[in-house]
């Protein structure tokens, strides 16, 4: 017996299974088939769309450079956040110190008022 004969025997005799397997699996699947002809097409359509929403999220996550643009994006728009809360603070404090500048230029100002009367009683 030759090589190619000897190789295929064992799945001659495995034969007869796997085709029982295959009707077992046909006979199945034909059961679960709709009898309504509209009904075939209507999950026919359902799995179209399912399979193209696959296709659509698998093609997205090979897109690197689509996800580094992105991610690029996405910082950008935190830095600028952060850009624009830094200065707002910084705008609130210096008001606040401008405030408490002029307070203290104030005191100052009736201290000295109050040590030129004083020395123009003496």
């Amino acid at each position: 017996m030759s090589r190619k004969a000897k190789d295929e025997a064992p799945l001659a005799d495995e034969a007869p299974e796997a085709v029982n397997a295959a009707a077992v699996s046909r006979e199945d699947a034909e059961d679960d088939l709709p009898k309504d002809p509209d009904e075939l097409r209507r999950q026919i359509d359902e799995t179209r769309r399912d399979l193209g929403d696959t296709v659509e999220a698998l093609s997205e996550k090979a897109d690197v450079k689509a996800q580094v643009k992105d991610r690029v994006e996405e910082q950008k728009q935190s830095l600028r956040e952060a850009s624009q809360k830094a200065q707002e603070t910084v705008t609130a404090q210096a008001s606040q110190r401008g405030s408490q500048s002029v307070v203290i230029g104030g005191v100052i100002a009736a201290l000295l008022l109050l040590l030129l009367l004083r020395r123009r009683r003496r």
